[in-house]
């Protein structure tokens, strides 16, 4: 059984050689209730000397990866490899997740007991205890898989984590009962903040502004206001804590407490306040959240004996059944969400009819697309949860139509920092991806179909004229070629009476009047009187009104006046014309 005792360090584990190539552990693992994401989680078996891979919508089990004695696994932001740090060996090794293969072996510091990689994955920040004597920081280049820099910070380093903007680190001193914060820029250490006795592990909320300190020998935690490096009161009230996690929404630490059993204590953020423990295997050592916040898994040291996970569900907060993995089992990384990747395809209509819009060749690599964030490039927005909609331009013209897609776990754009214990992997990548732009060519349209046109007389034996007005809401938008609008229509008849095909004039110019977003007004080069063409079958369509090019930009409204001569001997009755306008493009 592990055991500690205060004032000495912390008690190391004893290596166990395993041969090279893979440990086969294909159990099935225990059934889920909740329909959880299929992320991986990567269990750290330092006795047997390999990573346990668990899918994390079945807790099943697959192949274990061959490794040298894991400390820490932390997992670049694009999923695709893990940086596992060697205790014994004094190394941190890249494995390429896909295929389980090993890289060649980076050397750093003397037993490296965490890892954390920066948000844009470019470095690794490695803890190296040092047997509790001086430590350093080993800063890794994972382009090259390099130590770019060594930072010397307190004595005993255990945990490392990076601020979600990628700009500070901040490194547990467990000899010194400090915490080291680095500016990443520089890779320069700052003045050191004191703690409690015999800090192991540092977590950091998602939006970067506390760090919280699990002091091992105090019995508590204490936070750090991340702008002011400056500790605040310790929280007391748990035993022994030696590893946090930090729930995606920022509002949970889940707080391991060793022990045998060992527990995990679940504490409000904004207030600080416990929560009732649970119960977990022997001696947990750490802990990492999903990135859809589902299940925590708390790896159980078991003294470096037969090892479990046990899998917490964070919506009720309890314990599920112990998955079987390696032996001595000590950290853990779970692989970051990723972004969806956008993609949509534009059906054009023309001004004022609908536009279509459709993103279904639009991917997703963990849960689904939950939002469809439209906006249109006119103004207007629009949310939805499948990959089609529809949106009517009010004018013609050219827009940007931009997507931005969010995922079950809330990745889109932007991404923030996982904070479970050594394992300091972010959740969520977000990436430029998720959105995307394309352009659409409106064509010149109506903002408003004409409707119908209605003249009234009451007949008295006399020659009269019945006037009535139109409004043609043209949807011009930034148009500059110019447009015009004919004109045709059917004789007006009732029954066997009809009216003269000549009966219908506009006397005098139509008014002209800008809508919202008109630029200029139509220069009109048509003349009038105008004679609404007219027969039993429509001819052809004549111009009742035009705007050179370079004019008539933006929605505007053009209103003529008809007049229908309505001869003395005119049959009473309902007369009916169908009339016909077409808007079309140039003068």
């Amino acid at each position: 059984m592990l055991t500690r005792s205060l004032g000495l360090p912390r008690p190391r584990r004893v290596a166990l050689s395993v041969a090279a190539g893979l440990l086969v552990l294909l159990a099935a693992g225990p059934g889920r209730a909740d329909a959880a994401i299929a992320y991986t989680a990567y269990i750290g078996n330092y006795g047997s000397g390999t990573l346990t891979p668990i899918n994390t919508s079945t807790n099943a089990t697959s192949s274990a990866i061959s490794a040298n004695s894991p400390q820490a696994i932390a997992i670049t932001p694009d999923g695709t490899k893990a940086y596992v740090a060697n205790y014994n060996q004094g190394t941190v090794t890249p494995i390429t997740l896909s295929t389980g293969t090993a890289g060649s072996a980076i050397t750093v510091g003397t037993q490296p007991w965490s890892i954390a990689i920066t948000p844009d994955g470019t470095k690794a920040y490695v803890a190296n205890y040092n047997n509790n004597g001086s430590g350093t920081v080993s800063v890794i280049n994972t382009s090259t898989n390099t130590v770019s820099t060594t930072i010397s910070v307190g004595s005993g380093p255990m945990g490392v984590a990076i601020t979600p903007d990628g700009t500070k680190a901040y490194v547990v001193n467990h000899g010194s009962n400090t915490v080291t914060p680095i500016t990443v820029s520089s890779n320069t250490a700052g003045t050191a903040i004191a703690v409690g006795s015999r800090p192991d592990y540092v977590a950091i909320t998602p939006d970067g502004t506390k760090a919280y300190i699990a002091n091992y020998g105090a019995s508590s935690v204490t936070p750090i206001t991340v702008s002011s490096n400056t500790a605040g009161t310790a929280i007391t009230g748990i035993t022994s804590p030696n590893a946090i996690g930090i729930t995606p929404d920022g509002a949970t630490a889940y707080l391991v407490e060793d022990g045998t059993p060992g527990h995990v204590v679940p504490m409000t953020l904004s207030s600080n306040s416990l929560g009732s423990a649970i119960t977990v295997g022997n001696n947990p050592y750490d802990v990492a959240i999903t990135p859809d916040q589902a299940t925590a898994y708390v790896p159980n040291y078991n003294g470096n004996g037969s090892g479990t996970v046990t899998p917490i569900s964070l919506s009720t907060n309890t314990a599920g059944s112990n998955i079987t993995v390696g032996t001595g089992p000590d950290s853990v990384a779970v692989t970051p969400d990723q972004a969806p990747v956008a993609s949509f395809t534009v059906t054009a209509g023309s001004a004022g009819t609908a536009s279509s819009f459709d993103a279904s060749a639009s991917t997703v690599k963990y849960g689904t697309i939950t939002n469809y964030h439209w906006a249109f490039g006119d103004g207007s927005t629009a949310d939805t949860s499948t990959a089609t909609t529809t949106h009517t331009y009010t004018g013609g013209g050219t827009y940007t139509a931009t997507l931005t897609l969010t995922d079950t776990a809330g990745t889109s754009t932007t991404g923030n920092l996982g904070t479970g214990g050594s394992g300091h992997t972010l959740y969520k990548n977000g990436s430029s991806g998720a959105q995307t732009s394309r352009t659409v060519s409106v064509g010149l349209g109506w903002v408003v179909a004409p409707g119908v046109l209605s003249f009234s007389n009451t007949l008295n034996g006399r020659n009269q004229t019945a006037t009535t007005t139109q409004g043609l809401d043209v949807g011009d938008g930034t148009l500059t070629a110019g447009w015009s609008i004919s004109l045709t229509s059917t004789t007006f008849t009732a029954g066997s009476h009809s009216m003269s095909n000549t009966s219908t004039t506009v006397q005098n110019a139509p008014t002209d009047t800008c809508d919202s977003s008109c630029t200029s007004l139509a220069t009109n080069s048509v003349s009038y009187p105008y004679a609404v063409p007219a027969a039993g079958t429509a001819p052809t369509a004549t111009k009742l009104f035009n705007a050179a090019a370079n004019t008539g930009v933006g929605n505007q409204t053009v209103t003529p006046t008809f007049s229908l001569s309505v001869p003395g001997n005119t049959y009473a009755g309902n007369y009916s014309s169908t009339w016909t306008y077409t808007l079309s493009s140039g003068p």
